[in-house]
């Protein structure tokens, strides 16, 4: 073998466990109580500005139930999901129906949250929890809490999503906010 050649063979694999790990040994322990705010996604390329009705508006009681009413199906859909498991049992089918629901509500939130601090700045705390402060949401979080705590929830599955679900699942309403440095 050539050293040309031995170096591409150590370099492609140093890159594939780099990117894939090692395999058969464990990822590292992922404490979600940990958590204190959830990262911001950056994605590749341009995304254009999001610019919501609540920098504009001056009625904010009325933006407050638009927002409420655009995030009621996602907590309706995973509040569904959610019933259809129990801390005695939770089929594997009903557990990932919960975990896709589950996911797509807290995306949901979580990039209505990150807009919403982006353009309120200092009110936006009060702001989203007025809008995310409701019965269902406040319902489905302790159902999530209730399936955390018996073992039927892994917080870890949650992957991209895994630091704003823990805080939805185990922290208070005011604590699902964006990392301070993600949220300018």
């Amino acid at each position: 073998m050539s050293f040309r050649t031995a170096l591409f063979a150590g370099a492609a694999f140093t890159v594939v466990i780099f990117v894939f790990g090692i395999p058969g040994l464990p990822e590292a322990p992922y404490h979600p109580e940990q958590v204190e705010c959830f990262k911001v996604k950056h994605y590749v390329g341009e995304v254009p500005a999001v610019h919501s009705e609540l920098v504009e508006n001056t009625d904010t009681e009325s933006e407050i139930k638009k927002y409420q009413r655009r995030i009621e199906s996602s907590v309706s859909s995973a509040t569904e999901a959610v019933g259809n498991c129990s801390a005695e049992s939770c089929t594997q089918d009903a557990e990932l129906s919960m975990r896709k629901a589950v996911k797509w509500y807290v995306a949901t939130r979580r990039i209505m949250t990150t807009n919403i601090f982006r353009e309120k700045g200092d009110e936006a705390a009060s702001l989203t929890n007025e809008i995310f402060g409701t019965e269902a949401e406040s319902t489905l979080s302790e159902n999530l809490r209730s399936l955390y705590r018996s073992g039927k929830l892994d917080l870890a599955k949650f992957k991209d999503e895994r630091e704003a679900t823990a805080l939805f699942v185990l922290k208070p309403n005011s604590s699902f906010q964006p990392c301070p440095e993600a949220a300018k």
